[in-house]
């Protein structure tokens, strides 16, 4: 089923490639070039997340991404502080699965995006529940911001480091929560990239 399905995206990548290509002018051939690249690189990030999932403990369900329900905006379970600078409480919203496990579950961290000037862990909440539905225990880190009132004190290099902290607490804290720690899921967007990149490699 998970081939088919493969096969499928598959195609409409490569038939959307060559539409485009000849709206814009291609040749087919160069069309058919660009959806194969699309093809490739399919192929090759499946296999990333099935060994990083298998890795993991986990399963990577292609199918199961495709036809998942959209599930509305929600509220974390709880929220703790861990740790206060220049006068704010730092936060971290946590998402714990419906269902409880006598075994220790993979933890899910989430940084947000925003240009290092909006959001909060709260941004996706939507996600965080279905991965907390899916047996992450998730956590979902608030930084220092940029915010309209400091324009003239940036905040993109205390964020990393606040990222950093926030992790060390996460590690050591996660049992209390049913995480467990040797086994962390580290997502963010946009400018959180830079913050994962740099968390992951510590």
């Amino acid at each position: 089923m998970r081939n088919s399905v493969a096969v499928k995206v598959s195609a409409v990548l490569l038939t959307g490639a060559m539409l485009f290509g000849g709206a814009a002018g291609m040749t087919r051939t160069y069309a058919a070039e660009k959806g194969a690249a699309a093809l490739a690189i399919f192929c090759v990030e499946t296999g990333i997340f099935k060994a990083a999932a298998s890795a993991g403990g986990g399963k990577f369900s292609l199918l199961r991404g495709l036809t998942m329900k959209d599930v509305e905006m929600s509220t974390p379970d709880e929220s703790v502080v861990y740790a206060n600078h220049d006068g704010q409480d730092l936060t971290i919203s946590i998402y714990k699965p419906k269902e409880q496990s006598e075994n220790l579950q993979p933890v899910y961290v989430y940084m947000h995006g925003g240009g290092w000037s909006s959001n909060n862990s709260e941004t996706n909440s939507n996600i965080h529940r279905q991965m907390a539905d899916a047996g992450f225990i998730g956590f979902s880190i608030n930084y220092r911001l940029c915010t309209s009132g400091s324009t003239d004190n940036p905040t993109w290099d205390k964020a990393i480091y606040d990222c950093a902290e926030a992790m060390n607490w996460i590690k050591e804290h996660a049992a209390e929560y049913g995480g467990d720690a040797s086994r962390i899921f580290l997502a963010g967007c946009t400018r959180s990239q830079c913050r994962t990149g740099y968390v992951s490699g510590r």
